[in-house]
């Protein structure tokens, strides 16, 4: 069941195994909708949050994110283990000739 004690949602942010390198926004959606910045080691830290179903998704210029966001259903109790993987997209770009 759900309970009226605040919990705490929060993680790491990580690119190619250290701190991201560009600013990384991540947004909170449910019974309280909220956004934090990254701290320059990549953690994150949503605090005092009600119990209830959340999504957290990460956003920053350039890059993916993995997962894409994370849904939390019902929760009750804080996690500490809410981490993201951040890259850069991968492009493939050429031209293709005629043997002719």
């Amino acid at each position: 069941t759900i309970t009226d004690t605040p919990i705490t949602l929060s993680g790491r942010i990580t690119e190619a195994g250290g701190p991201p390198s560009v600013p990384v926004t991540l947004r909170l959606n449910g019974p309280r909708t909220d956004s934090a910045m990254a701290e320059t080691d990549g953690s994150y830290r949503f605090a005092g949050v009600p119990a209830g179903t959340y999504t957290i998704t990460p956003q920053a210029a350039g890059r993916v994110f993995l997962p894409a966001s994370r849904t939390l259903v019902d929760q009750a109790m804080s996690r500490l283990d809410l981490d993201f993987v951040a890259s850069v997209p991968l492009a493939i770009t050429g031209r293709v000739l005629d043997s002719d």
